[in-house]
């Protein structure tokens, strides 16, 4: 191993119910957006409008958990200064998990007149992606103040992302879980004795092609290859 190799867990806990469908319910019910992908007219329109905005929904209720756990914490896990030149390097293995909150899309069935407000209930699923890191120095910095400032390090990011099956609930990545990110680092300031090392990190990470489905009595509502 590197230098430094620390292996940090991210946990994040999420609300117990989540909100679908922010349409106009019955009655006096307050007026929300549908999405544009969701509108249009002619009664097809009218009767996949409300499967539509559901998954479209459910997309967005489960896309902040998964990049959660490709981007959580430092770049370079316990580095907070550049390497010191060509000839250093650091590597690490790390575990990034969440409790992630998955909608119990099988509770209602979409409806056909029209998209509606529905309350789901949500399990709790564990959802872990392994990510491996490796720093590479390439300029010391110049001597500034006793330190080095303006070092500089490559970066190099391999995530494992997973995909989750639970019944009426699942999440697959038909392109492949391991995903590359390069990025580096720029140090502003070498850490001492008697001065914080400050530094200003880029990655650019390669996400994943998802396909999100929830099940529900014999159909399906997909929001594929996004």
């Amino acid at each position: 191993m590197g230098r430094n190799s620390v292996t940090r867990w991210w946990v994040g806990v999420a609300a117990s119910t989540v909100t679908l469908m922010l349409a106009a319910g019955d009655g006096g019910a307050q007026a929300a957006t549908v999405d544009p992908q969701c509108t249009g007219g002619g009664p097809v329109a009218v009767v996949t409008a409300d499967a539509c905005q559901k998954a479209v929904d459910l997309f967005q209720f489960v896309a902040p958990q998964l990049a959660a756990t490709i981007a959580g914490g430092n770049a370079v896990s316990g580095e907070h200064s550049t390497l010191r030149g060509l000839g250093h390097f650091s590597i690490g293995l790390r575990a990034n998990a969440i409790e992630s909150t998955l909608p119990r899309v099988d509770q209602h069935t979409p409806a056909v007149t029209g998209a509606v407000r529905s309350d789901y209930g949500v399990d709790k699923q564990w959802i872990a992606a392994p990510v491996f890191d490796a720093a590479i120095g390439l300029f010391r910095g110049v001597p500034f103040a006793g330190t080095h400032a303006l070092g500089l390090d490559a970066l190099v990011n391999v995530a494992y992302v997973p995909s989750v099956d639970e019944g009426d609930f699942s999440i697959d990545v038909p392109e492949g879980s391991l995903k590359l990110g390069f990025g580096g680092r720029l140090g502003l300031l070498g850490e001492t004795f008697m001065t914080p090392g400050i530094s200003v990190t880029w990655m650019q990470r390669d996400l994943p092609t998802v396909n999100v489905v929830g099940r529900v009595s014999g159909d399906e509502l997909d929001v594929r290859d996004v």
